[in-house]
């Protein structure tokens, strides 16, 4: 508990060592601190306090009392979340994106982990350090080139237009795909791909979009009404209901179209 500008709220301190600028994980840390003091939207998780002190850089950001959807999925929902709970968090995730698209970036890490809940049910997307700018010398570029850093724990959320690696690059749509990814581990409680060695990922994924899809007779009609999702244990169900009564019902108008 702390008290800034005089409210009183919870927040989480991290803290990096400066001492090794030139490692990864302090490039990493420092790159997510620095767009963090960038953007200001409701559901994307911004630093509220950055300082340094003894070669030590400090960084307060809201206490995330839920923890992230990775947490909540293996402890709560090992064979997939309700429908319901997974479109309201990913409502949230879509207005986080909005915004850095909006602001002329790539987020380029959509992972469950990096999808947070706050004690009172709020959705907040983190994971900035990959984050990438689409602007050079003041004009918004139609694709971009870069590799994300750590690649290789990301690749079953890139995107087949981000792993071709090719002169037609990627953009925003990226990350609509890294987030159906994200989906699909919420439903399923596994994530695509991830069997599938590195080497495999970069031979067969970047052309997976250019596969034609094959046509197959008309699937009979089912005699039974189709179950949609598994019924859930009393304990997962009162944890959906807990976040879903604090927001207000979604409606059509709650995401904008990218």
């Amino acid at each position: 508990m702390a008290f800034l500008n005089g409210v009183s709220c919870q927040l989480t301190l991290q803290r990096c060592s400066l001492k090794a600028r030139e490692e990864p994980a302090t490039l990493w840390f420092s790159n997510e601190v620095l767009l963090s003091r960038l953007f200001r939207h409701p559901n994307l998780l911004t630093s509220r306090l950055v300082f340094s002190s003894s070669c030590q850089l400090w960084v307060l950001t809201p206490l995330m009392s839920y923890g992230s959807a990775d947490t909540l999925l293996r402890t709560y929902f090992p064979d997939g979340m309700s429908e319901s709970l997974i479109a309201y968090l990913l409502v949230g995730v879509l207005k986080a994106l909005e915004y850095l698209h909006r602001m002329g970036y790539v987020h380029r890490s959509e992972q469950i982990f990096h999808i947070l809940l706050s004690g009172e049910g709020h959705v907040y997307l983190s994971g900035l350090h990959s984050a990438y700018s689409m602007m050079r010398e003041g004009k918004r570029q139609r694709a971009v080139f870069d590799m994300p850093h750590h690649s290789p724990s990301l690749l079953p959320w890139l995107s087949p237009e981000l792993l071709r690696q090719d002169l037609h690059g990627y953009g925003v749509k990226s990350d609509i795909y890294s987030l159906g990814i994200v989906a699909c581990e919420l439903v399923s409680g596994r994530v695509p791909f991830q069997d599938m060695p590195p080497t495999q990922v970069f031979q067969e994924r970047p052309h997976l979009l250019e596969t034609p899809l094959e046509l197959s007779s008309p699937a009979k009609p089912p005699t039974t009404a189709p179950q949609l999702s598994k019924a859930p244990s009393p304990h997962s169900r009162g944890v959906s209901e807990s976040f879903l009564k604090r927001q207000r019902p979604i409606s059509r108008r709650s995401v904008q179209p990218f």
